[in-house]
C-alpha cells in the first residue's frame, strides 16, 4: 500500500465518523463529506486572540438553502492553531440545519468554531470547523468565502492584542 493509500485511510476514519453525525439518516445534516479536512492541530497557551460575530451567521450548502448552518454571536476565544490556521471556539455550539422539507425539519448541535487563515485569502479567508476524533484534531466542514470577508468590520472583528 502506497503512502498516499494510507494518509487517506488515516484522514477517512475520523471524517467517516464525523460524517455519519452530519450526514442524512435519523436527522443528520447533509454537507459534502467530501470537502471535510481533518487537521492536526495544536493547542494555544494564550488566549488573548478573539473574534467577535456581532449577530448571528447563517451560511447555507447551496441557494436552496436547504442544508444551512448558524454561526452563534459573541467571543470566539483562540484554542488552537495549525500551519494554515487559527481555530476560534464559538461561545455556543454551531446549529446544523436541514430544511428540505422532504423530511421532518432536523437540527445537530455541535462544538466547534472558525478558522481563520493566518495568511489572507479574499477568496477563502476562514472555515467552519468541528470538533475531531481525539483532541489533537479539528475537521474543516465548510468553507466561508469572500463574502464573510467582506463583512468585516460591520458584521465581526478581530482583535489579535
Amino acid at each position: 500500500m502506497t503512502g498516499f493509500f494510507r494518509a487517506t485511510r488515516r484522514i477517512a476514519g475520523p471524517a467517516l465518523l464525523l460524517a455519519s453525525v452530519l450526514l442524512g439518516g435519523c436527522g443528520g445534516i447533509t454537507l459534502n463529506a467530501s470537502d471535510f479536512q481533518v487537521r492536526a492541530i495544536m493547542p494555544v497557551a494564550e488566549h488573548k486572540m478573539m473574534l467577535t460575530l456581532k449577530q448571528g451567521m447563517v451560511w447555507c450548502q447551496d441557494e436552496t438553502a436547504a442544508r444551512c448552518l448558524r454561526l452563534p454571536p459573541g467571543v470566539y476565544t483562540i484554542e488552537a492553531e495549525d500551519a494554515d490556521f487559527r481555530y476560534f471556539r464559538a461561545p455556543e455550539p454551531i446549529d446544523f440545519r436541514r430544511l428540505d422539507g422532504q423530511e421532518p425539519d432536523s437540527r445537530s448541535l455541535i462544538p466547534g468554531g472558525i478558522a481563520l487563515r493566518k495568511t489572507f485569502d479574499l477568496m477563502l479567508p476562514a472555515e467552519v470547523y468541528v470538533d475531531g476524533e481525539n483532541a489533537g484534531q479539528k475537521v474543516l466542514v465548510h468553507k466561508l468565502g469572500h463574502n464573510f470577508a467582506e463583512m468585516e468590520p460591520s458584521g465581526w472583528t478581530k482583535n489579535f492584542d
